[in-house]
């Protein structure tokens, strides 16, 4: 990418025009949707917007869990109207929103996004697949609007890039103008090494322990091309609900040799009876997560992307590897 594609005006004029605004990202958020979140929210004060943060959640990060101070449970039902501006960000399809879709289906929508796949929703939109983070998109929103970057504004925005540039891992090609506006928000103040033990430091020591279970249960599928692992419920009462491990199982895994997508199933706390697939795939093969996540209504980016699926984690898996070997390089 040569440089960042500008903010639609119309986009801008949402913005700037309205009088109050909620944001909201995609349930079981991860660290780019709660940092784009809080960065809007710090945009829209410093224009002197009436705004509220809403999120369905859960919030199983440590690094996520800050965001809850900041959210509304319940939005007053005198804004729930056209007046009100909903911006949607990293979320790709409405129902991602999960209940907070009910408040957001009565507001003018702005939608500020990243994923390459997903439904075409809201009445303006500022969609860059190639951003590899919507954080740097709201840095864009920050520019083009004149409003100053603070400190707090600029880590919020370096926390989102460092969650899904795997911390740098994950640039690709023509990522110049992504890493000069990583030395701007430098320049604003943001550390990098404290960020990056913010980030990636103070795990339970269950989490370590849970990260071994999920190693001893992966299996091979089509030649090593693809890898499975899954949580039970039993891993719960184990390792305790806070024991996270994915984030470290699919860094070690798409580093296997020959190995195309990796696939992690979780048991679904928001659908009982359904199954939660994270994919991420080899940054060396044209395997597109996001696209075959679609295929089960899900959605993401073309190297992490997630679904949920009705069926227990045998059904689901069967379902899987039919259709994932036709993707395969």
């Amino acid at each position: 990418m040569k440089s960042f594609p500008l903010p639609p005006q119309n986009v801008l004029d949402s913005i700037l025009n309205c009088k109050r605004a909620v944001v909201c990202g995609h349930g079981a958020p991860d660290g780019d949707c709660v940092n784009s979140v809080a960065s809007m929210g710090l945009l829209l004060k410093a224009l002197g917007k009436e705004y509220y943060l809403v999120n369905d959640g859960p919030f199983f990060r440590p690094e996520v869990e800050f965001i809850q101070d900041y959210l509304t449970e319940e939005l007053p039902e005198d804004i729930l109207n056209k007046e009100t501006l909903g911006i949607v960000v990293d979320c790709s399809t409405p129902s991602r929103l999960g209940t907070k879709w009910n408040y957001f289906k009565n507001f003018t929508l702005t939608v500020v996004d990243h994923h390459s796949s997903g439904e075409d929703f809201g009445d303006a939109r500022y969609i860059v697949p190639d951003s590899i983070s919507t954080t740097l998109l709201i840095y864009q929103l920050y520019k083009a609007l004149g409003v100053t970057m603070t400190k707090e504004a600029a880590q919020y925005i370096f926390r989102g890039f460092a969650t899904d540039s795997g911390y740098f891992k994950f640039l690709h090609d023509g990522s110049g103008p992504t890493l000069r506006i990583v030395a701007d928000l430098a320049d604003c103040g943001v550390v990098l090494n404290d960020e990056y033990h913010y980030i990636s430091g103070g795990k339970p020591f269950g989490t370590v322990r849970f990260f071994g279970e999920l190693l001893n249960r992966v299996e091979s599928f089509y030649n090593g091309k693809v890898l499975i692992s899954h949580e039970e419920k039993e891993d719960f009462d184990r390792f305790g609900d806070n024991a996270r491990a994915s984030d470290d199982l699919y860094g070690t895994l798409t580093l296997v040799k020959g190995v195309q997508v990796v696939f992690f199933f979780k048991i679904s706390k928001r659908c009982e009876g359904a199954t939660e697939v994270g994919i991420r795939s080899n940054h060396n093969c044209s395997f597109d997560a996001g696209k075959f996540a679609s295929l089960f209504g899900g959605g993401g980016h073309a190297k992490a992307a997630g679904l949920t699926v009705e069926g227990s984690y045998e059904e689901v898996k069967e379902m899987i590897l039919t259709k994932v070997k036709d993707y395969l390089d």
